[in-house]
């Protein structure tokens, strides 16, 4: 929506793509689920390693291994060495940049190629003025997509002792929510293209922009609505 809301042109969707859209996103979330169980991730480079490094006036560049544990309790968390979770935190944070630049490349590759294509007469959709009721219908879309999913990951972490005031959610949680913030993203942009009038076309830093309000921690709104109900 923030998308849409950006650049877009003004569209209207009618109820059957918007139930298409559902089912995608709904696809696309069970995909994340099981994307996060992968057998085996190489070692990543450890950006906050680096950056301690380079206030220290030290430029060496070093790797960070996976984590040993998946989806670790609380009592585990507690349980590991001050090194430990710091491998943590650094292998999540690279693996969060990883993502949110992969999902930064494709969108904004989805709405240039898509536009330039519309432009040169392929059939990608139809545009229609976008009345009040179907911009309230998406909003309420986004906005209950964005709860839902935040509840029943903090619900899940607090019945299987994944969960506590001090520590939050686990990264793998996190990290799972932050790939459904990317793919509902992705989903907005294959529709703004399929819907935009032959011969618009979007900014090349919108979808970089659209991202970055809807992804970063502490700006976005799912962000608020996250520690809202966790906390």
């Amino acid at each position: 929506l923030k998308l849409w809301k950006l650049n877009g042109p003004q569209i209207e969707i009618d109820p059957n793509l918007e139930c298409g859209a559902m089912k995608i996103q709904l696809l696309t979330l069970i995909g994340a689920a099981f994307g996060l169980n992968l057998p085996e991730i190489p070692d990543l480079p450890d950006l906050v390693g680096f950056v301690e490094n380079w206030v220290h006036g030290n430029f060496t560049a070093q790797t960070v291994e996976e984590p040993q544990v998946f989806l670790p309790t609380i009592a585990q968390i507690r349980a590991m060495t001050d090194q430990e979770r710091s491998q943590r935190f650094h292998w999540f944070v690279c693996l969060f940049f990883g993502v949110f630049f992969g999902v930064t490349i494709v969108g904004t590759v989805i709405m240039v190629v898509g536009a330039e294509l519309k432009a040169l007469g392929s059939n990608l959709g139809h545009a229609h003025p976008l009345s009040k009721g179907a911009q309230l219908r998406l909003v309420m879309l986004s906005f209950g997509s964005t709860v839902l999913l935040s509840f029943a990951a903090t619900l899940w972490s607090l019945e299987n002792g994944r969960l506590s005031k001090s520590l939050g959610l686990d990264w793998e949680v996190y990290l799972f929510l932050f790939c459904c913030a990317g793919a509902s993203l992705l989903i907005q942009a294959v529709l703004a293209v399929a819907w935009l009038k032959a011969g618009d076309r979007f900014d090349a830093t919108a979808f970089a922009m659209a991202s970055f309000s809807s992804m970063a921690p502490f700006l976005s709104d799912q962000f608020d609505t996250l520690r809202d109900i966790i906390f």
